[in-house]
């Protein structure tokens, strides 16, 4: 074999080395960005989880499940948009609410009567 032969021998497998090396970067490449997009869709399911248990207790009205979710993940506190809800519903005084009642008003029986809160509160008045 000549010195031109051997020079050509080294050239192909360097060449053939820096292809394999750039398949190689590809394919790291490929694979990491397959695991961020996995990380994302995880990422993603869970808020859809989170609003749809919001949805679900909301419409129970168990406001409370849904403060303690919001307590307890930071994730839910970024998604849901209850927190603000509930900060507004909770800053309510509920005894400062006056209810208005129309004429049956005059026809209402008189004597003691209860009300009772969502919270546990109660409130107690005489007609």
């Amino acid at each position: 074999m000549t010195i031109y032969q051997e020079a050509a021998k080294i050239a192909e497998q360097e060449f053939e080395k820096r292809q394999v090396e750039e398949v190689k970067k590809a394919m790291l490449e490929l694979l990491t960005l397959q695991e961020k997009k996995s990380r994302e869709i995880e990422k993603l399911e869970e808020e859809r989880r989170i609003i749809k248990k919001d949805i679900e207790d909301l419409k129970e009205g168990k406001l409370d499940k849904i403060k303690e979710r919001l307590e307890k993940s930071r994730l839910a506190r970024e998604t849901s948009p209850m927190e603000r809800f509930i900060k507004d519903f909770s800053n309510q005084n509920l005894n400062d609410l006056v209810y208005r009642p129309t004429k049956w008003w005059c026809e209402s029986t008189s004597g003691t009567y209860n009300l009772n809160f969502t919270d546990g509160g109660n409130k107690v008045f005489y007609i």
